[in-house]
């Protein structure tokens, strides 16, 4: 384990760490845990994500307030087309893409999400990833995406997907490279009581999109019902 893995784990009871991107994806959430995080520093001195995003932002003509969602093989079509240090964070989010493809089942998503350098969303107020029993994310370049302690909520279900926080929350930072898989609304679990079981919905993961950057934004996602 990385010395930053264990300080997470020594300041995050909500948090479970995975070891490869493949537990993340496969591994059911501990008792207590709505967050499952791989933090991959690494990355970010391997290659450069902000090149590919722009790079990418220019093949498919996305405007500065705009994002394009679309699937990942697009990816593989491109890459043809882009230069070398390109080719090789493209590399990266491919590996990540056959990692997560044979964890699909049937009603189940993935697709890559493009955002332009001014693009902003209701993403950026604290929420919940709605009905999903897991939705796992790795963003590659723009916004960090921002996690809230579960003891700073203080009401994990408003109107929609959401939330209110306190003021001053406790804040996990997760950037480039790295990957988090919320738990939404659909997890539950069933309780019993003398006379008879009942479902009880889970605490969900809350977070947003972090503050602008002004860079744009690659990130891909998938959604586990």
């Amino acid at each position: 384990m990385t010395e930053l893995s264990a300080k997470i784990l020594e300041n995050w009871s909500q948090v479970q760490v995975a070891n490869s991107l493949e537990d993340a994806i496969a591994a059911d959430y501990q008792a207590g845990k709505n967050l499952i995080v791989l933090p991959r520093p690494e990355l970010r001195a391997q290659v450069d994500f902000n090149a590919l995003t722009a790079q990418l932002i220019d093949l498919f003509s996305i405007e500065p307030g705009a994002k394009k969602n679309m699937s990942p093989t697009a990816i593989l079509n491109a890459r043809e087309n882009l230069d070398e240090q390109c080719k090789r964070a493209a590399d990266i989010l491919i590996n990540d893409y056959n990692s997560l493809v044979p964890y699909l089942q049937h009603g189940d998503l993935i697709k890559l999400r493009i955002q332009g350098s001014e693009y902003h969303s209701s993403d950026e107020f604290w929420h919940h990833d709605g009905g999903s029993s897991k939705r796992l994310g790795i963003r590659y370049s723009g916004p960090p995406t921002e996690e809230a302690h579960n003891d700073d909520v203080i009401r994990f279900r408003g109107r929609g997907d959401y939330c209110t926080v306190n003021d001053n929350p406790r804040i996990l930072t997760l950037g480039a490279g790295d990957v988090w898989a919320h738990q939404g609304t659909g997890a539950i679990a069933f309780k019993f009581s003398r006379s008879f079981p009942y479902v009880k919905r889970k605490k969900p993961a809350v977070h947003r999109k972090g503050a602008s950057n002004g860079q744009p934004g690659l990130l891909l996602v998938a959604d586990y019902l």
